[in-house]
C-alpha cells in the first residue's frame, strides 16, 4: 500500500506502551481436548479451539497462510469465515508474514460488530492495537511467542535452493510436524 501508516503506528517507535505498563502479565498455555484437534495442530491446538468459538459466533479469524499465487514461497495474513478457510492457519509458519490489507479489514469487521480473532507475532499484535483508533470488546488476539523469523526473501531463497538440490518443486511444506519425532523439522515433499 505504501501509505506510510506502518511507520506512523510502528510498535517500536516512541509513544508505544511497553509491557511494563501493563500489570499484571499472565501467560496461558493450553491443549485441545480432542486428540484430532491436537494432532492436526503444531502446538497444543488452542488456536483451533478459540477460532472455533469465534466462527460459531459468526466472527472472522485472521491468521497466517500461504499466498495463493506464490504458494509456499510467501506467507500472508488472510481472513477466514469458515472452518475450512481457518484450517490453513493451523500450522506454524516460521517465516515473516505479509500483513497485506488485514488491518483495515479487521477494523471494518469490528465496526460492524463482528467478533474478530487475530493471531500473529507479538509485534504484529502490537501493531494492530496501535493501528486501531480505540479498544474493541469484540477483538480477541493470540500473541504467538516469537524467537525471530527469517525474512520472506531468505525463506524463498532457501526453498528454491532445496528444490534445485532435489530436482523438484515443493508440494508440501510443514513446520514442526508431530509425525517426526523431534517435532522441530521442516517437512517438505518435492515432486
Amino acid at each position: 500500500m505504501n501509505c506510510g501508516l506502518c511507520l506512523k503506528k510502528c510498535a517500536f517507535q516512541s509513544g508505544y506502551k511497553t509491557r511494563k505498563e501493563f500489570e499484571p502479565f499472565y501467560g496461558y498455555r493450553a491443549r485441545h481436548k480432542s486428540e484430532d484437534g491436537y494432532m492436526k495442530s503444531r502446538s497444543g491446538g488452542a488456536f483451533v479451539a478459540l477460532s472455533d468459538w469465534i466462527l460459531a459466533h459468526d466472527g472472522s479469524v485472521f491468521g497466517a497462510g500461504y499466498d495463493e499465487k506464490e504458494k509456499f514461497y510467501k506467507v500472508v495474513h488472510k481472513k477466514a469465515t469458515t472452518h475450512e478457510q481457518r484450517d490453513e492457519f493451523r500450522c506454524s509458519k516460521y517465516v515473516q508474514s505479509d500483513l497485506c490489507d488485514v488491518f483495515p479489514r479487521i477494523k471494518e469487521a469490528l465496526e460492524q460488530g463482528r467478533k474478530v480473532l487475530f493471531s500473529g507475532t507479538g509485534c504484529q499484535v502490537g501493531a494492530l492495537y496501535s493501528y486501531l483508533p480505540k479498544e474493541y470488546d469484540n477483538l480477541y488476539t493470540i500473541d504467538i511467542v516469537c524467537h525471530g523469523v527469517p525474512s520472506p526473501k531468505m525463506w524463498k531463497d532457501f526453498l528454491k535452493m532445496r528444490e534445485k538440490e532435489l530436482h523438484g518443486k515443493a508440494e508440501v511444506v510443514q513446520f514442526r510436524d508431530k509425525k517426526i519425532l523431534d517435532g522441530h523439522r521442516i517437512m517438505r515433499q518435492f515432486r
